[in-house]
């Protein structure tokens, strides 16, 4: 029970950091589909959320928030975001970090004007907990500018 507590809280703490709306069944709500992307824009985005994961992992708050996108400072503030990434950090760093995946979307939050987004994702292994990492970015100023990052554990597992 405290396990699962601790998760659910982590989740809401991640998403405290940013906002993001998912569709509803009703209709209303409904983001686009996201999409796989061309080769060269998952390369370049797999190249920017690299980036932006050094800078994660090497503790580089301040840098963090300052090359941030509009998206991210219009939907949050630095203590906040700020927070949800140092607490992110208490499940430690990972080990290994595999590229999962990407969603390219010309919406990702009702909030946020239409644009570039993508989702880049990440499988992240530290020890034997495994877990999902998520880099959200939009295209500003001819780069990918970061304006999410979430982690969700996923639990146990005898991945090494």
């Amino acid at each position: 029970m405290k396990r699962s507590m601790g998760m659910a809280l982590c989740a809401v703490l991640m998403l405290a950091g940013c906002r993001f709306s998912f569709g509803t069944d009703d209709g209303r709500q409904v983001l686009p589909a996201p999409t796989a992307g061309t080769p060269e824009l998952q390369q370049d985005a797999a190249d920017a959320a690299k980036e932006y994961l050094k800078l994660i992992d090497a503790h580089e708050d301040d840098e963090i928030w300052r090359r941030a996108g509009s998206g991210l400072h219009t939907t949050s503030n630095k203590r906040v975001f700020l927070s949800s990434i140092k607490f992110a950090r208490t499940f430690s760093l990972p080990d290994k970090r595999e590229l999962h995946g990407f969603g390219f979307t010309p919406k990702v939050d009702l909030a946020l004007p239409e644009g570039d987004y993508v989702v880049v994702a990440y499988k992240a292994v530290s020890g034997n907990v495994v877990s999902t990492e998520r880099v959200v970015m939009q295209r500003e100023d001819d780069a990918w500018k970061l304006i999410g990052y979430h982690v969700n554990k996923n639990g146990q597992t005898s991945i090494k």
